[in-house]
């Protein structure tokens, strides 16, 4: 199993029971979506599984650091592009090396990812944003411009397991395309949130108020 939530329990800070010995498993390289009704705590369990809250009780197991594409973008406002991109330090030990400074904590830090820019570019490139800058605000950046920045994270880092939350909310149809390509081409372990048509193979019970449906 990829990602395994196993009897876990969880309090909304307004001290609503949102989970209760819940448990979810999702298989290695397989693609599943969230499904429920609004309020039902999709986003919260993402965010759960990403890390970004904590349990009452119960466990969360990866089989890798995820990567974690939020529905609301604002907390990164002020990150760069590629501090948003997680390839700020890389770029900064790059620059330091080029300009001489040969410390050993930053070929650390580069960990041979000498093309760090390339890929940044590459990957941009790939999802229609060529016209940004790394070094460019987020906040400058239109909520479709954060979200297609996030995705172009995915090119770059090449995650075994992506968790997405309404990816599809502000794209365009082209951008919207190029979203569905990518998670048919995606090798990994996949759980989105979405109200898209997405084409549903299995739908397994995940409590009362959500489930979880595989795609293929």
């Amino acid at each position: 199993m990829s990602i395994i939530v196993n009897a876990l329990t969880y309090t909304h800070p307004d001290r609503e029971l949102l989970f209760d010995n819940l448990t979810v498993a999702v298989s290695s390289g397989h693609k599943a979506a969230l499904v429920g009704n609004n309020g039902a705590g999709k986003s919260t369990l993402l965010k759960l599984i990403a890390g970004r809250l904590q349990p009452v009780a119960g466990t969360i197991s990866l089989a890798d650091t995820p990567w974690y594409i939020p529905q609301h973008t604002g907390q990164f406002d002020e990150l760069t592009v590629a501090g948003l991109l997680g390839a700020d330090q890389k770029r900064m030990a790059l620059q330091a090396i080029l300009t001489g400074d040969m410390a050993e904590h930053h070929f650390a830090t580069l960990n041979d990812d000498w093309d760090i820019d390339e890929r940044l570019e590459a990957a941009l490139t790939h999802w229609h944003l060529a016209h940004l800058s790394p070094d460019q605000p987020v906040r400058s950046l239109s909520g479709g411009e954060k979200t297609r920045v996030l995705l172009a994270g995915v090119l770059i880092h090449a995650p075994s397991v992506l968790l997405m939350d309404e990816p599809s909310n502000h794209l365009d149809t082209e951008s919207r395309h190029l979203l569905y390509a990518m998670i048919q081409q995606f090798k990994g372990t996949l759980l989105v949130i979405s109200h898209d048509r997405l084409r549903q193979d299995h739908i397994a019970q995940a409590d009362h108020r959500a489930v979880i449906a595989c795609i293929g």
